[in-house]
């Protein structure tokens, strides 16, 4: 290794340390892998209780995020699918749960986009 690569490294070590850094992740275009069909789906008016709900979603492989959020609505999950037909199979699956919301995405103009750093976490360690 380079003195620079050990330098990065060093560095990385001590923001996962601080607990900037939770982990690394790669992030797999749906395009590619056969799921171009991206929605929004909110949930409201939950029919069964929330820890059951959450049980539920963890097993979901089309769910690529979700959100517990405030309002009117009670979750937001960002979902991937193969087709329409597995988009209506799923909220129609979902409407046994509670009010189903669904939006297709049309464009992400921001996607994954990155957190910057509090300023402490960038300053160098001594000696590198």
């Amino acid at each position: 290794m380079t003195s620079k690569s050990i330098k990065y490294k060093k560095r990385l070590q001590r923001l996962e340390k601080n607990g900037a850094i939770q982990g690394f992740t790669v992030i797999l275009s749906s395009n590619a892998i056969g799921k171009s069909v991206k929605a929004i789906i909110q949930i409201a008016n939950l029919k069964i209780k929330t820890q059951q709900f959450e049980e539920i979603i963890k097993g979901e492989k089309d769910i690529l995020e979700c959100h517990r959020i405030t309002g009117i609505n009670s979750y937001f999950m960002k979902t991937a699918f193969s087709s329409i037909k597995q988009l209506e199979a799923f909220t129609n699956r979902f409407s046994l749960y509670g009010k189903v919301d669904t939006s297709l995405i049309i464009a992400s103009p921001v996607s994954h986009q990155i957190s910057i750093p509090k300023t402490e976490y960038l300053q160098p360690i001594k000696n590198e």
